[in-house]
Parts: C-alpha cells; structure tokens; sequence
C-alpha cells in the first residue's frame, strides 16, 4: 500500500518518496509485523484457548512434558496472517518474486493448517493427515512454484557453487527438480525441529535474516558486482516479504519461548520452511542453504540416520530423534539447548557470508 502511495502521490507529497527505498519498506515491514503480534497476541491466546486448541502431547520423557499438554497450538495461523497483512501495507505487488512468495506460503500454510485441523478434530497429536498425503501436496505445490520460477524470464538455471568462482553448471529444465527438492527438505526439516519452545521460530529468524541480506546484496546491482554474485532484477523486493517474516517471528518468539504459551503447529512450520527454500532459490544460493539452514539439515539427518541404523543394525545411533531430543535425554535443560542452537545458526550464517566474500 505505502509503494503504491508513492507511486501515486509523490509529486504532491515529496515525503512520500521514502517508501521508493527498499531499506525503508523492509525496516516498517520488520517494525509493523512485531507490532502486530505485540498488540494482538494476548487476543491470540484467548481466542484459541476459547476454542479448545491444545496439543496433546504424546508421552517421551517420563513426564518432563506433562506440564505442555493443552498449550494453545495452531499459532501458525497468526504467523500467516500477521505476514500477509504486513506484506500488504509494505510491499510492491507487482514484483512477481513477491507474488510468488505468497502464492507459496499459502499453499505450505494451507497443508499445515489442513494437518492440524484434523489432529484437533481427532483429538490426538500423531492423527493428522497420512505422511504419504502431507509429502503428495507439498510435492505439488513445491512444482508449482518450480515451473513459475522457471518461466521468469531473468531468472536463470544456473546453480551457484558456494567459493568456486566459475562453476556454475546450467542444470536447465532439471532446475525445477531442484527446486522441488529444496522447498520439500525445508519444510519438513523445519516441520521436525519444531519439537522445543522458540527452537524453529529461533532458527528460523536467524536463517531467513542472512536471505534478507543476500537478496538485498542480489538484488543490488554494485553490491552484486563487488560480491561477485549474479545480480538478478528485482528480487531485492524479496527483503520486505523477509523483513516481515523476521518481525512476526519476533513477535511470535514473544509468546512461544520457554515455558510456551503458543505452539506452531504445522500450519506455522510447514510455511516458515516452505518460504526460507523460496528464499534461497530466488538469490540462486540453494547450495548455500545447507549452511544458513545447517541445524534444520542437522536435525534431518539425525532422523534418517537414526532409522537407517535401528534398519541396518538394531540399535539406535541417538537417545532420540530429532536430535534436539537427543540432548534433552541427556538432561540438558529445554532453554539451554535453545539457545545454543540459535548461537551455531548464527555462526553458520556467518560462515555462509564468508563463502560469499571468498567467492
């Protein structure tokens, strides 16, 4: 809305011409997206305590949990929205990078809202929708998004090697493969590390952070050049729909840090993981990602590799998995392993810029 006052009544009102600059859009998008949730997150709470939202909280840790059962879930829900409605005061629709970013997030909202539903309906936490239903829509609409962003025509099929200057293969139409693998390992690892309080909104503030900047970067034409990364026409309006998200999730990390007075649900992690590989495809740092978004692919592994050794050999390689459960069997306290998750997510992060000044 304020991108198109701009456009509209600049000659009358010069001042207007603040919100032509991308930085400024992505500050109040930050700024409106915390308040949002600030102000209306008490009215949050009561509405889905009013309707009988609580998780049921399957039996892991000898009652350590106990204390979560009934905590409002289904947070996702104002995540989304607080997302939409601030992309909608801030944003420029007629970037077609934007638009995506909100055809894909509704999507990935929509199959984790859908999920969660019916284990409300249900009324126990492990009867949502079948894994083979849930990984069937994400597939469709992760190929949606693939065959959109394919058919832009700025936006090539060249992959990016992290460090080697030079390489970057053509993958042209298996591109869209790509993408589709990308967008369905973020949001289920997303999906999996949402088992802690604050842990996937935590991470998943510091991941989507480091994309803000690099779209920034790419979609900067001198800064592009400097960092030697392909600069790509404006995708740099991606930082706002960022911005916003970065905000929300602040907003949500209000209420969801430890002891939890909202959860997620799928309807909320689904999204976020959908949106931060949406992200990375669209500055072409997809390689890159495996280090932004390293504790997602961490707790990945840990449960492929956990079923592959109960398979192979009989024994389990972790106390538990996600891997985040692995140290709470370890007696490490909730907020402790939280917290330094987050500090790693922001190492790794800056270990992922370093690649990109090295480059």
């Amino acid at each position: 809305m304020f991108y198109f006052l701009y456009q509209v009544l600049y000659n009358e009102f010069g001042i207007l011409r603040v919100f032509k600059y991308i930085t400024i859009r992505t500050g109040g998008a930050f700024i409106t997206g915390f308040l949002i949730f600030l102000i209306f997150g008490n009215g949050m709470l009561k509405f889905l305590k009013k309707k009988n939202i609580g998780d049921k909280v399957k039996v892991y840790f000898d009652g350590k949990h106990n204390s979560k059962e009934g905590t409002p879930t289904m947070g996702g829900i104002f995540i989304f929205l607080a997302t939409i409605i601030t992309v909608l005061l801030w944003g420029n629709f007629s970037n077609q990078y934007i638009l995506l970013l909100l055809l894909g997030s509704t999507m990935s909202f929509l199959i984790g809202f859908f999920d969660d539903y019916k284990k409300l309906i249900n009324k126990r936490s492990g009867d949502g929708i079948s894994s083979k239903i849930k990984f069937s829509l994400l597939f469709v609409a992760a190929l949606i998004i693939g065959i959109l962003l394919y058919r832009i025509p700025d936006f090539n099929s060249e992959l990016l090697i992290p460090i080697f200057k030079h390489l970057t293969p053509d993958l042209g139409i298996f591109y869209i493969l790509l993408i589709v693998i990308v967008l369905l390992s973020t949001s289920n690892s997303v999906n999996l590390t949402d088992g802690l309080d604050g842990l996937a909104i935590s991470l998943s503030i510091v991941s989507i952070s480091a994309l803000v900047l690099i779209a920034y970067f790419t979609g900067n034409v001198i800064y592009a050049e400097y960092l030697n990364i392909p600069f790509i026409t404006n995708v740099g309006e991606i930082t706002i729909y960022g911005g916003a998200l970065v905000g929300v999730g602040f907003g949500f990390l209000w209420y969801n840090f430890y002891p939890a007075q909202v959860f997620m649900g799928d309807s909320g992690s689904l999204h976020l993981g959908f949106v931060i590989g949406m992200m990375a495809i669209m500055v072409k740092q997809e390689l890159l990602l495996i280090l932004i978004g390293g504790l997602f692919m961490l707790e990945t592994m840990s449960v492929i590799l956990q079923v592959s050794s109960l398979k192979i050999f009989g024994k389990r390689m972790f106390k538990m998995a996600p891997i985040h459960h692995h140290f709470e069997k370890k007696n490490i306290p909730e907020s402790k392993i939280v917290i330094r998750f987050v500090i790693i997510a922001i190492l790794l992060s800056l270990i992922a810029f370093v690649t990109i000044k090295v480059r």
